[in-house]
């Protein structure tokens, strides 16, 4: 006897692994399909009532190529396995498996046990490890030494090759659940275009000062966050203000912002020398829009405030260069609306002209839009989340009904045959008859000609299907006639043997008759003669010692 050992460890559990590899009979048709066999059988799965489990496995196996193992066992052998499978202590797995070799006088002689053992491990969790032990055994006495060690190499071979399958499709399931686990992650685009430059500005202390609060609180709000979903789709930041706010804004009629505006011009001509960029005719005028009817025009500080919502919104317009999603348009709408301007104050001290040409608001109205921003963008990675899972769920939908089309599509398509060949004839019975008006006529061709393509529908799918049953039915026919003809050699076999049994039964029977035959004759005729030969021989000898007694 000859055992062999093997042992390996997977990152899965041991429910996982019983589901894929034992529970199913598509890796057990896989798994000898790759080895070449052919006439694979897998039964289901039955409780016995020692609490476990059973199936019977049947095929036909590829012996060897070596020419004196062929002489010996065979070219083809057909093989029967026989599996049971229980769960043990600490959630462990237990599979044998009894192997019987059919066909030949020297299968007869070999058993072959294969046994698994799945238990849990921890680490890495969840694992299981996976322990196989096969005994081979040759019960006959002719060349022991090279059968033994030829099965011996023909299982470690196949077993090898079944390991290598499990990593494979384990290797794939790790792969999977990897991409499953994946989310989103923010990925920040700053724009921080005169961050340096606008630090280099020398003007008045004033002036200076706000100038550099407010383009660090610009650059904090002209971040541009793209989330990163599986498509790679970039989504755009809040920031971005919609359409609709900036054709809400009006243009300014009043002459004092007019010239305001050309004072803020001739600053920015001085911000511009240290490398910032003009303001062109196209941004003036578009600054110059008229304000709303609610805002007071008498006020240098109300003009103000108008003409930095106005240059923020000139700003959003010149970074709107992504095309935003219809979802992302929606939840942007909804920020601006919850967003109100009024909040804004007019004060000197929170309103200065940015290098940038957009007026800033207060740091507290920064923190605000900050906590929106992190809102949106929270409801976003939950959005994400929740369209990853629902693309899973229809991927594993797909699989399933393609499966299902699978199993019981035929049963589907001889249905839907018969009830269309059943509409056909009686819609060809029912059809009235032919009357001599043309509106008749006319109503008869189009019947004909809508008929026309759907009884070549039906034929061409009848015919398909009638060609498939045609080709199951041959090669049913083909295996019934070949094992008719193998019982007719085997007769054929059984017949001679019994001629020769009693061939040999004859021969001997009429052996012993003419024996027989011979003693009796010997008996009636020649021992009278022998027994007066005798005595007349022996009879002097006998007088002459009774003589000398």
């Amino acid at each position: 006897m000859k055992i062999l050992n093997l042992e390996e460890e997977f990152r899965i559990s041991v429910e996982t692994f019983f589901t894929f590899f034992f529970e199913n009979a598509n890796f057990k048709q896989k798994y000898h399909s790759s080895r070449g066999d052919n006439q694979i059988e897998v039964k289901a799965w039955t409780p016995t009532s020692d609490n476990r489990y059973t199936r019977e496995v049947s095929f036909c196996s590829f012996i060897s190529n070596n020419p004196v193992i062929n002489r010996l066992v065979g070219d083809k052998a057909k093989v029967k396995e026989v599996q049971h499978y229980k769960y043990i202590e600490n959630g462990s797995l237990y599979v044998s498996s009894e192997t019987f070799f059919d066909g030949s006088s020297i299968g007869k002689s070999f058993s072959s046990v294969s046994e698994w053992t799945v238990s849990p491990i921890s680490n890495p969790l969840p694992g299981c490890k996976v322990v196989i032990v096969v005994k081979n055994n040759y019960n006959g006495s002719m060349f022991k030494g090279v059968l033994e060690n030829w099965v011996h190499d023909t299982t470690e071979d196949s077993f090898k090759q079944w390991l290598t399958l499990v990593r494979q499709q384990v290797e794939e399931y790790e792969k999977n659940e990897q991409l499953k686990r994946i989310t989103p992650t923010p990925v920040k685009n700053n724009n921080n275009n005169n961050n340096n430059t606008n630090n280099k500005v020398k003007s008045s202390n004033n002036n200076n000062n706000n100038n550099s609060n407010n383009n660090n609180n610009n650059n904090s709000k002209k971040n541009i966050t793209n989330y990163i979903d599986e498509d790679d789709e970039i989504m755009v930041d809040e920031n971005q203000k919609s359409n609709k706010q900036q054709q809400q804004q009006q243009k300014y009629n009043d002459s004092n912002s007019v010239q305001h505006i050309n004072s803020l011009n001739g600053n920015n001509n001085n911000n511009n020398s240290n490398g910032e960029e003009d303001f062109s005719d196209s941004e003036l005028s578009d600054i110059s829009r008229k304000a709303p009817s609610h805002l007071d025009f008498n006020s240098d500080d109300d003009d103000e405030d108008n003409l930095r919502k106005n240059n923020n919104n000139n700003n959003n317009n010149g970074n709107e260069n992504f095309n935003e999603e219809e979802e992302n348009e929606e939840d942007d709408e909804e920020d601006e609306d919850d967003f109100d301007y009024d909040d804004i104050q007019s004060t000197s001290d929170d309103k200065f002209y940015d290098s940038n040409d957009v007026w800033q608001i207060s740091n507290n109205n920064n923190n605000s839009n900050n906590e929106r921003l992190r809102n949106t963008r929270s409801k976003k990675d939950i959005k994400n989340f929740m369209i990853n899972i629902n693309n899973d769920i229809s991927h594993l939908k797909s699989i399933i009904e393609v499966n299902h089309n699978r199993l019981f599509g035929l049963e589907d398509a001889f249905t839907q045959i018969q009830k269309t060949n059943t509409t056909i004839i009686t819609t060809q019975r029912s059809s009235p008859p032919l009357n001599h008006n043309n509106n008749s006529n006319n109503n008869n061709n189009n019947n004909n000609t809508t008929a026309a393509p759907l009884l070549t529908n039906t034929t061409m799918v009848d015919n398909t299907y009638l060609t498939k049953l045609e080709e199951c039915v041959k090669n049913i026919q083909e295996d019934e006639i070949r094992t008719r003809e193998k019982q007719k050699e085997w007769i054929e076999k059984i017949s001679e043997l019994e001629r020769k049994l009693n061939s040999i039964g004859t021969a001997q029977s009429r052996s012993i008759l003419w024996v027989n035959i011979l003693a009796l004759i010997f008996f009636l005729i020649g021992w009278p003669i022998v027994a007066k030969k005798l005595w007349k021989s022996l009879a002097p000898f006998l007088t002459t010692l009774l003589t000398r007694k």
